[in-house]
């Protein structure tokens, strides 16, 4: 599980507070409309910059977020990313079909995670990979562990909230862009709530 935490900082306070002036009091209002409205946005932002990084469709992504909204009493939105490690197979592959019985079989297994990678052979120890459909159905990219027909192994790679982890590309691609919302959302709460305020 991998958690992006949207919430407030003492200077954003003392600048709702500032410009609100008599009417401080609904400074929790305030902040709580623009944690809550730069959340959301952030979500598409995240997974932008996830599907710029990595090889995923947006409906993979977003179905792996759960969100939880910000209070007046915790002034912090939360975007929750779950998911178990993801098989390979669900990236780029090729061939991406096991071969069918008489084809010629291909020299190798090529697969990438990354869009900026190149398609790279998959081989370790001499053994390569291929793509194999298991009796369940299950189509996978498996390789022999050792220089014998059995066992074999599927091939997994990275999960979704790896992805987001503290400090990885795709964090750092997002956040420059969510802190902007973050000051912008709060410049137009302020604006709609000194607005309402002046009726």
């Amino acid at each position: 599980m991998s958690q992006v935490n949207i919430q407030l900082d003492t200077s954003a306070i003392d600048r709702v507070r500032n410009e609100l002036g008599e009417f401080e009091k609904k400074t929790p209002i305030v902040l709580k409309a623009a944690i809550n409205s730069t959340a959301r946005k952030a979500r598409t932002q995240l997974v932008k910059a996830a599907r710029s990084t990595y090889i995923i469709s947006s409906n993979e992504l977003k179905q792996s977020m759960e969100y939880r909204k910000p209070t007046t009493r915790n002034l912090t939105a939360k975007i929750v990313v779950r998911g178990h490690i993801r098989d390979l197979m669900k990236y780029k592959v090729t061939p991406n079909s096991p071969p069918q019985k008489g084809s010629k079989i291909p020299r190798n297994t090529k697969a990438k995670v990354l869009r900026k990678n190149p398609m790279r052979p998959l081989i370790k120890n001499g053994i390569k990979a291929f793509v194999t459909q298991f009796k369940s159905g299950h189509i996978a990219v498996a390789q022999r562990v050792t220089k014998n027909r059995l066992p074999i192994a599927t091939l997994y790679s990275t999960s979704i909230p790896k992805m987001f982890s503290s400090g990885g590309t795709v964090m750092e691609s997002a956040l420059p862009e969510i802190e902007k919302m973050y000051g912008d959302e709060i410049s137009k709460q302020l604006e709609k709530a000194i607005e309402r305020m002046r009726k």
